[in-house]
């Protein structure tokens, strides 16, 4: 262990954990410090380590710094390495990382061990979240197509038209929709966690920021109508 260095992969990864702090978090069931020396070696960034069960409660989804959480224990901590300490995540494991994926997704890399990451993805919202990202996502490119037909009208010279109306109205519905499954994730994540913590995540901000987005695209699409409507008239008077 002591004569092993990061290999360039390893560069990659510490680059990575410290773009952001949705991307800072490695799981692993290996108890060598690779991940934390190439954090050391290539960035400036100090990582918070966990590498036993009973520091799990210090591993908040808000921390800064990259997290490297060792589920099988670190070097020097009693490693688990035999069939029946690596079966399952010990408690203290699961309610802390239940809780970090509910902000996160899961990207395996490597050799995986999947008997203790079965039984956390089994408690794990991941079905949640995934349909929360689906329909957000599908919004979004709904929301980006409407615009993306406004905005050829525009460099066409002839924007004011009824269609352009239209398109902007289904982005307020797009909008409306992000606010209202944004609104129905926060309230099964407080009635889950039953805390205030869901709160202060990003989701909540989502439904008042989209809300006001459709109010926006609504009455754009109104003026459009308007516009359209006085632009006929002019043309039929002509």
């Amino acid at each position: 262990m002591e004569r092993c260095d990061p290999s360039l992969g390893y560069h990659t990864l510490a680059k990575l954990l410290t773009e952001g702090n949705l991307n800072n978090l490695v799981i692993t069931t290996n108890f060598d410090s690779l991940v934390e020396d190439a954090l050391f070696l290539y960035t400036e960034k100090k990582p918070l380590v966990v590498s036993h069960e009973s520091l799990a409660d210090y591993m908040e989804a808000n921390v800064q710094r990259p997290i490297v959480a060792k589920v099988h224990r670190g070097l020097m901590y009693a490693p688990f390495n035999s069939p029946e300490t690596t079966h399952d995540l010990k408690p203290e494991w699961r309610k802390a990382l239940v809780w970090t994926l509910q902000e996160r997704g899961l990207l395996f890399v490597g050799v995986v061990c999947l008997g203790g990451f079965r039984s956390l993805l089994e408690h794990a919202p991941v079905g949640v979240l995934s349909l929360f990202f689906w329909v957000c996502g599908t919004c979004t490119a709904l929301i980006l197509w409407q615009a993306r037909s406004v905005l050829d009208t525009i460099l066409a010279g002839n924007p004011f038209q009824l269609k352009n109306a239209r398109a902007l109205n289904r982005a307020a519905v797009c909008c409306w929709i992000i606010s209202g499954v944004a609104l129905l994730r926060l309230l099964w994540w407080l009635w889950h966690d039953h805390s205030a913590a869901p709160f202060f995540t990003y989701n909540a901000l989502f439904i008042p920021a989209f809300l006001m987005a459709g109010l926006l695209f609504q009455v754009m699409s109104a003026l459009f109508r308007q516009a359209a409507e006085l632009k006929e008239d002019q043309d039929l008077t002509i």
